[in-house]
């Protein structure tokens, strides 16, 4: 996860590059996706965020992977409720101005909500892709996923639609990611000269 002040991260100039591309849980679920549809193929399934709408029948597409952040706090270890100043550098494009680049750590707990037509199907489904993620998981470490570890696996849920009921194992992970804050000084100035907020100077004159 990455945010800056209107400055989107790739077009900053002289920003260190990097080929780490699992650092954050958007990250690291889009290559879980890609890495599924080549290991399993592309008419699988469906991995997703979103929920299908189980009203109707006709929208459900088993088997079904759901993913979903429950949490995410402070990794106290490497940043104890606050950020880490990571590096900061003249902006090419502004002379007299700096980037300055911070850093957070979060622990997250994610769970992977697996759909199948049966209970057989489902705990297939579940004990397949707990395999598949293990299997990878030194693949994320080294692209940038800071941990990962399998919490539990839960009792089945049943969700209802008008069809019947369909079966669900829930996977609960815990996660370690970092969350990127890029400053550009001048940018700030600008935001703040528009806004006409006051600087410190002026309020103490």
């Amino acid at each position: 996860m990455s945010s800056t002040i209107f400055t989107p991260v790739e077009t900053l100039p002289d920003f260190p590059k990097s080929k780490n591309f699992c650092q954050t849980i958007e990250e690291f679920t889009t290559t879980l996706e890609r890495l599924l549809k080549s290991a399993w193929g592309k008419d699988w399934g469906v991995f997703t965020e979103e929920y299908t709408s189980y009203s109707d029948p006709e929208k459900i597409v088993l088997p079904q992977i759901v993913f979903h952040l429950v949490k995410r706090r402070p990794f106290k270890e490497l940043s104890p409720l606050k950020r880490r100043l990571m590096a900061n550098y003249p902006d090419s494009e502004y002379k007299g101005y700096n980037v300055d680049i911070f850093k957070n750590w979060y622990e997250c707990e994610v769970q992977f909500r697996c759909f199948a037509r049966t209970n057989k199907e489902v705990r297939s489904l579940s004990v397949k892709l707990e395999d598949f993620i293990t299997s990878y998981t030194g693949f994320f470490k080294e692209r940038g996923l800071g941990e990962i570890n399998f919490m539990e696996e839960k009792e089945p849920e049943k969700l209802s639609d008008s069809a019947g009921r369909v079966p669900c194992r829930i996977l609960t992970y815990r996660f370690r990611v970092e969350h990127t804050t890029i400053i550009r000084q001048k940018t700030l100035e600008e935001v703040l000269i528009g806004a006409d907020v006051p600087s410190p100077d002026e309020l103490t004159s």
